[in-house]
C-alpha cells in the first residue's frame, strides 16, 4: 500500500483563477462528463477483452517490483537517455499552420515543455519531484534514412490516404487502431509515434488522448496490449502545444498547454493514474497520497480525502487536473521509468535509435506565461493563522520558454491598489536561476482583515538582471486581484 505523504511546505493555493469563489474542497471547474481526458486505462481493457492471453496488471506489476529492486541493487543514480519522436500530424490537406496542420512551432514548444516536466524544471512545490533523466528530441530522419524537411514531423493528408472524414467530432478510437495506427507507424523500435488528430472519440465520449502501456517481456502471450504498429500516442490537435504557443493559451479550455502529452508519455513509459483507476486505488508509487478518484478542474489546499490523505496531491502529471496545475512527478514514478526504460521493448532500443536526435532549442525569455489572460483572482479569506492575523499563501510561477542559458536575477516589482505590508507580503522578492532551469516560482502572503473593504489589485512585474533569462515580449506583467469575501 502507499503511504501517505505529508506536504511540509507552506499551505498552499495552487494557481487558479478567472473564476468565483467555490468551496475548499470543491474544484473551481468540474469535470465535463462527455469529455474524458485520458482513455489509456479503458484502452487496455477493451485490448485485454480482445486478447485474453494478454499481460494482467498483477503480471506487469509483479515483473515491475521485482525489476526496480533490481536496477537499485546494481544503481541509485539516474541514466539519462535521450529519445527522438515523430509527430505523425493529420489533416485533410490545409496549408501548413492552418489548423488542424499544425506549424512547427507548436511541435517545438511541446518538446520543450516535456523536457521541462520530465526534467523537474516545472515549478513542483513537492520535495519528492524528481528528474526522470529522459529527454526527448525530434526525429532527423524517417525510416528509409532520409533527412525529414521538418525534423520529427510527419505530414499526412487523410484525403490521399483515401481515409474516412474525421468529421466534427472525430474518429472513433477503432478506426485509429484498425486504419490510422498502422497505415502510418513509424518502427516503434526506434521512434515514439505521436499520431496528432483532430478529433477522438470512443462511443458518446470525447477524448483528449490515450497511450499504449509498456510490455515486461517480449514472451508470447504477454504482449498483445502493445502491438509494433499501434505504439504510441494518440492526441488531439488542440492539446499540442505549451503556454508560449499563443494560439494555444485558453482558460476556456484547461487541455490546451502541451500538459495532456506529459501525462500520456507517462503510461507510455509505466505510470499509472494517480488513483490507481479505484477507488483509494494504488498507483503502485509509495510518494504520491492516496487519491480518492481522478480530480478535474482546479483546487485549493488542503484537500483531503474518505482515503485518510490530509493533502491529495493534485499536481501530479498522472491525475486529471487542469493543465494550469500539473508540474510534478515524482521519485518513485521516475523509478518506474528508469526501470522500464532499461527493461521493457520498444522502450530500450530508443536511446540507440538511428533515427537521428534534433534537440529542440527555444529563447531564454521568462514571463508569467500560465495566465493566458495575464490577471488572476484571488479570494481573500484565510486558510492558516497566525496569532490572530488570518492568511493564505498564493504561488506564482514565471517561466521560461526553453531554459535559462547562464545565472539571472528576476526581481519581482509591485504596485496597484492594494498595499503591500498591509494587503498582502512577498515572500520571495527575488529569485535565482542558473543554467538549465526553468520555472521559479514567487510566493504571496494574502491578510485577511475580516473587514468588507472592497478588491484590491496587485501589479506584480519582472526586473531582469544577468544574461540568463531575458524578458519575453509579452506576459511581463500579472494583474492579481484581491477579491474581498469578507461579506459572504
Amino acid at each position: 500500500m502507499k503511504k501517505i505523504f505529508s506536504l511540509t511546505i507552506f499551505a498552499l493555493l495552487s494557481l487558479a483563477g478567472f473564476v468565483d469563489a467555490q468551496s475548499l474542497s470543491e474544484p473551481i471547474s468540474k469535470k465535463d462528463n462527455t469529455v474524458l481526458r485520458c482513455y489509456t486505462y479503458q484502452a487496455m481493457q477493451e485490448d485485454r477483452a480482445k486478447n485474453p492471453g494478454a499481460e494482467t496488471d498483477a503480471q506487469f506489476e509483479t515483473w515491475m517490483r521485482g525489476q526496480i529492486a533490481k536496477r537499485k541493487a546494481a544503481r541509485t543514480t539516474v541514466v539519462n537517455y535521450t529519445l527522438p519522436v515523430v509527430f505523425h500530424i493529420i489533416s485533410a490537406g490545409e496549408a501548413v499552420g492552418t489548423t488542424p496542420n499544425l506549424d512547427a512551432s507548436f511541435i517545438k514548444a511541446q518538446i520543450m515543455l516535456l523536457n521541462q516536466a520530465y526534467g523537474n524544471q516545472a515549478g513542483s512545490p513537492y520535495a519528492v519531484s524528481a528528474n526522470s533523466g529522459l529527454t526527448f528530441t525530434l526525429a532527423q530522419k524517417n525510416p528509409s534514412g532520409t533527412v525529414l524537411t521538418e525534423s520529427g514531423i510527419d505530414r499526412i493528408n487523410r484525403v490521399t490516404k483515401g481515409w474516412t472524414d474525421y468529421g466534427t467530432t472525430g474518429w472513433d478510437r477503432s478506426y485509429v487502431e484498425s486504419t490510422v495506427k498502422p497505415g502510418s507507424t513509424w518502427d516503434a523500435t526506434r521512434y515514439i509515434n505521436v499520431w496528432v488528430m483532430p478529433g477522438l472519440v470512443s462511443g458518446t465520449s470525447t477524448l483528449i488522448g490515450y497511450a499504449t502501456f509498456p510490455a515486461s517481456s517480449g514472451l508470447a502471450g504477454l504482449n498483445s496490449n502493445e502491438t509494433a504498429p499501434l505504439a504510441g500516442v494518440a492526441i488531439i490537435t488542440s492539446s499540442i502545444g505549451s503556454s508560449y504557443t499563443k494560439s494555444s493559451c485558453s482558460p476556456s479550455n484547461p487541455y490546451t498547454t502541451g500538459k495532456s502529452l506529459v501525462h500520456e508519455l507517462g503510461h507510455f513509459f509505466g505510470l499509472r493514474h494517480i488513483w490507481g483507476d479505484a477507488s483509494c486505488g494504488d498507483d503502485y508509487c509509495n510518494d504520491t497520497p492516496v487519491s480518492e478518484t481522478s480530480n478535474y478542474g482546479i483546487y485549493y489546499h488542503p484537500k483531503a480525502n474518505i482515503c485518510g490523505t490530509a493533502d491529495e496531491m493534485f499536481e501530479n502529471y498522472m491525475d486529471y487536473t487542469d493543465d494550469i496545475l500539473l508540474n510534478t512527478l515524482t521519485q518513485d514514478q521516475v523509478d518506474r521509468i528508469q526501470t522500464v526504460m532499461l527493461n521493457s521493448p520498444r522502450r530500450n532500443s530508443l536511446p540507440t535509435s538511428t533515427a537521428g536526435f534534433v534537440p529542440v532549442v527555444g529563447s531564454n525569455n521568462v514571463a508569467f506565461i500560465d495566465y493566458c489572460v495575464d490577471s488572476l483572482n484571488i479570494f481573500e479569506t484565510g486558510l492558516k493563522s497566525a496569532g490572530n492575523l488570518y492568511y493564505r499563501d498564493v504561488y506564482v510561477n514565471i517561466s521560461t520558454e526553453d531554459k535559462a542559458t547562464d545565472v539571472g536575477v528576476v526581481a519581482f516589482t509591485t504596485s496597484g491598489t492594494a498595499i503591500n505590508g498591509a494587503d498582502y507580503q512577498i515572500l520571495t522578492p527575488v529569485v535565482n536561476y542558473v543554467a538549465g532551469e526553468a520555472t521559479k516560482s514567487v510566493v504571496l502572503r494574502i491578510f485577511d482583515n475580516a473587514a468588507v473593504d472592497g478588491d484590491r489589485k496587485i501589479i506584480l512585474g519582472l526586473d531582469i538582471t544577468g544574461p540568463g533569462v531575458s524578458a519575453g515580449m509579452t506576459h511581463q506583467i500579472l494583474s492579481i486581484n484581491i477579491i474581498d469575501d469578507d461579506n459572504v
